[in-house]
Formats: C-alpha cells, structure tokens, sequence
C-alpha cells in the first residue's frame, strides 16, 4: 500500500498539479483505487451469484462512506507528521530494478482494475 501512495505521488509531482499539496492528491487517488478494488470485488461475488450484505451494497451512501474511510485512513498512515516524507525518502533509496518491477505491478493492477470495473458486465 506503501507503494502505491509513493507511485501515486511521484506521478502527480510530474503533473502540473505538483503545487497544490500532492500528498492529498495522492491520497484522494489512492482511496479512488481502493474504492474500485471494492467495488470490483463486488463485481465478481455478482457474477457468481454470491450476495453478501446486498442491501448494504445498493445504498450509494456505503461507497461514499467507504470512500471517505478510505481518505481518513490514508491521512492517517500517510500524511499525518508528514509520513509521505519519510516514505519519499526511503523508497527513492531503492533499487532501480525494483522499482521499475514495482511500478509495472501497480500499473498492470490498474489496468485489471478497469477492465474488471467497467468491461466485465
């Protein structure tokens, strides 16, 4: 997850939104994808006719909350005493071959995350 907010916050150091707080950005974002994961996972108990807490699952509000749980929990691990810093630092240090490798995770996870979401019906 560490990694994750430190992709998604180098990438909106390289756009032009890199002077207005990134490391909220980055948090926004992420809670986004987390959100996604869930409702991806939704997705898949549907196909399989597998309905957990249905009722739960068609309010709007749930996801909204969820989402917001999302927001609170990242500023928690991740912004409060300033986290992202030490974060930036320690996995800059890293090995450029992992890095690359790591990146190429996230990236493929989003790209699952999307097809999941909005091909698989």
């Amino acid at each position: 997850m560490e990694y994750a907010y430190y992709l998604i916050y180098k990438f909106v150091l390289l756009t032009p939104s890199h002077n207005e707080q990134p490391e909220h950005i980055a948090n926004f974002s992420l809670a986004l994808v987390l959100s996604f994961t869930l409702f991806g996972i939704m997705n898949i108990l549907e196909y399989f006719n597998l309905y957990l807490l249905e009722e739960l699952w068609l309010n709007k509000i749930w996801f909204v909350m969820v989402y917001l749980s999302f927001v609170v929990l990242g500023y928690i691990f991740f912004i409060r005493h300033k986290k992202y810093i030490e974060i930036r630092r320690k996995l800059d240090k890293g090995n450029r071959n992992t890095k690359i490798r790591n990146a190429s995770f996230f990236v493929s996870y989003i790209i699952a995350l999307i097809v999941l979401n909005f091909i698989v019906p």
